[in-house]
């Protein structure tokens, strides 16, 4: 602890040791980056009230919501090839930020639409399980934190399309978090905060879905398999995945 102007700030180390086994030392220092934890810097020391460290308990510690921290995904080195179509392209719209005039992203939500950032990719209102587009016109698909929002049934439906949509040889990429069991009282959402690097931006965003079902890489990765694709790259990373798979020629 330390006093100022006659307060009681608390000092990083009493940060870490209220969150002692919720949140690590580099997900404080990101959520101190992000503006998430406010704090000041007195005589080269940072530190936070109390005040500050409540709002950040009540968001992030009490409330139904379980956040597992902040996530890095570096995106700077991927190529999308061709033409793109993005499942679930609304809210922030990463994939558009990415590619800009090569994609066509879709949300079956409007309003998700409406408010993803500005890029001079096209936006259609269309649900994944059940596209209006023609047989084989894309060379990529996308789904960036995507599938996680859907059920098991509609997974399997939306990678059945897109696998339809893509040209032979074509690619479908596949962020997405890995949901275990529910075993929390009280918790009602699982929530993942990133900052992804795009090369020339760094997007800081979250996702988060109701806590009634479990995902992991396995699981979309056997489902690809019975959908006819080949499973070319995957990376498991800590309560996140990455999958690259194409449809045979």
């Amino acid at each position: 602890m330390k006093k100022v102007d006659g307060r009681d700030y608390l000092e990083l180390s009493d940060v870490e040791g209220r969150l002692k086994g919720v949140f690590g030392h580099d997900d404080i220092m990101a959520f101190i980056d992000m503006g998430e934890l406010v704090g000041f810097e007195e005589d080269g020391v940072w530190i936070i009230s109390e005040k500050g460290m409540g709002s950040f308990m009540d968001k992030y510690v009490r409330s139904s919501i379980f956040y597992l921290g902040v996530r890095d995904i570096d995106m700077g080195d991927i190529r999308l090839r061709g033409r793109v179509l993005d499942i679930g392209g609304g809210g922030e719209g990463v994939i558009g930020q990415l590619a800009g005039p090569n994609v066509i992203a879709i949300d079956k939500l409007k309003s998700e639409l409406e408010e993803a950032a500005d890029c001079d990719c096209v936006k259609i209102v269309m649900d994944a399980t059940e596209m209006q587009f023609t047989d084989g016109i894309f060379d990529t698909v996308t789904a960036f934190f995507s599938f996680m929002y859907m059920s098991r049934e509609d997974v399997s439906r939306a990678m059945g399309e897109s696998y339809r949509v893509l040209k032979d040889g074509g690619d479908l990429h596949v962020w997405d978090m890995c949901v275990p069991e529910n075993l929390s009282a009280g918790k009602e959402v699982y929530a993942i905060l990133l900052r992804v690097d795009i090369g020339n931006k760094l997007i800081e965003t979250g996702y988060g879905t109701k806590w009634n079902k479990t995902q992991d890489m396995e699981q979309i990765a056997s489902m690809a398999l019975e959908m006819g694709f080949e499973v070319t790259d995957k990376e498991s990373h800590d309560s996140y995945f990455y999958m690259k798979l194409k449809k045979r020629a």
